[in-house]
């Protein structure tokens, strides 16, 4: 199993959605007790890296999904005109 199929496995699910927001609560706590990121610039960097690693990793797998999709369209097409010429049909 490839890294992107993990990540994209992991991303799409609720518990992504659990760990994120928990992640997120803890960096304003402890931000409210120690002030390590004021302006909340490293949080925002963060989810700026994360939202670009996974814009690039779902687009990866949209344009594979797209190939196999256009694959399997050409081998129905194929198909259907190789059962058209044994039926002596015009298969369309």
């Amino acid at each position: 199993m490839s890294f992107a199929s993990t990540y994209r496995r992991l991303r799409t699910g609720k518990t992504f959605l659990i760990v994120l927001s928990t992640i997120i609560a803890a960096w304003f706590m402890l931000n409210w007790w120690f002030g390590f990121d004021p302006d909340y610039t490293r949080l925002n960097l963060c989810l700026s890296i994360e939202a670009s690693v996974s814009v690039a990793l779902l687009l990866a797998a949209q344009e594979a999904q797209d190939r196999v999709q256009l694959l399997l369209e050409q081998q129905t097409h194929d198909i259907v005109e190789r059962v058209a010429q044994r039926l002596g049909i015009d298969p369309k």
